[in-house]
């Protein structure tokens, strides 16, 4: 720039409205809040003032660990994974070509052996549900829904429908529901009182 002649002038940020290349670059910014662990916090306070009262939590070198079970009849211990750290953490045991990109469940059993801390299915589920590799390469195991069509009744009560209706106000009878059976061919319809929504007072009533 040194080959040109200008002058720096200052613009109000009222004025200065249009984007320009420095706005738009992609910084990945640190939350403070997020940094920070509250649970992880009280916790290994907890666990430092009453040892007793939190067995299955020990402190060594400045840090959290979790017990997991015994392994060849030894305590075995895991360090409790900081908020900040948990995405880098499922990332780096699930990402990697070496790691497979395993299911839910199998990739919360690796985790739960390397890592522990508090609702840690529950964010693995989430994670792995929302990897992209996975999405892409893996197929549903989830059955096909089956096809809706219609259906031809050919003579009365060949054929009937049954639903429930409710809750209402409560009756004089103790009622609450209303059973509705429908013949499909002539359209006929009961309408069965029923105290309860439950599987046997449905099958008593029907049977009547």
């Amino acid at each position: 720039m040194q080959s040109y002649d200008f002058e720096i002038q200052t613009r109000k940020c009222d004025l200065n409205t249009e984007a320009d290349a420095l706005s738009r670059i992609e910084v990945d910014a640190i939350d403070v809040d997020e940094a920070k662990d509250p649970w992880y916090e009280d916790m290994f306070q907890k666990v430092l003032d009453e040892p007793g009262a939190h067995s299955r939590f020990k402190i060594a070198d400045e840090k959290l660990f979790y017990f997991t079970g015994l392994v060849r009849g030894k305590p075995h211990y895991v360090p409790v994974i900081k908020y900040a750290d948990r995405q880098k953490f499922m990332e780096d045991n699930h990402c990697p070509p070496t790691s497979g990109h395993f299911g839910i469940a199998k990739t919360f059993t690796k985790l739960k052996r390397l890592g522990y801390w508090p609702h840690q299915f529950s964010d693995v589920k989430k994670f792995v549900s929302k990897c992209t590799v996975c999405r892409a390469a893996k197929s549903s195991r989830q059955v096909p829904t089956g096809e809706m069509h219609s259906h031809q009744a050919v003579d009365v009560w060949q054929t009937f429908c049954c639903d429930l209706a409710g809750p209402y106000p409560r009756s004089s009878a103790g009622n609450r529901y209303v059973m509705v059976v429908t013949d499909l061919f002539s359209k006929y319809s009961f309408l069965i009182p029923v105290g309860k929504a439950t599987a046997i007072q449905i099958t008593k009533k029907f049977e009547k």
